[in-house]
């Protein structure tokens, strides 16, 4: 049995997109995030709200990477910077706000 909104049209959209968003900040962060703070950051998942309006990005660091609130904090002042290039990479109405998690690795 499934719940109201997991099948049909509107979820097929929503896995694309979330599928899309997850794609475009692992390259927004490869080849475009110069914070040495942020190098070898891992985007394991994304979670796209159901109306499109906030994204939970979920995030692994690498062994030997800067402290856990330093990348929190150097994440927070790269989020305008990753949300106008995700704007710029994926056509939507409105660009969603990004939440970024810190998951122990």
């Amino acid at each position: 049995m499934t719940r109201a909104g997991e099948d049909g049209p509107a979820a097929h959209r929503i896995a694309r997109l979330t599928e899309l968003l997850h794609d475009e900040l692992r390259a927004i962060f490869r080849d475009d995030v110069s914070d040495p703070a942020l190098a070898g950051l891992d985007i394991p998942a994304v979670v796209l709200s159901v109306d499109y309006r906030h994204l939970r990005v979920h995030c692994t660091l690498p062994p030997g990477a800067a402290p856990r609130r330093e990348v929190a904090r150097r994440l927070e002042r790269a989020k305008p910077f990753v949300r106008a290039r995700l704007a710029d990479a994926v056509d939507m109405k409105r660009t969603p706000e990004i939440d970024f998690v810190i998951d122990v690795a």
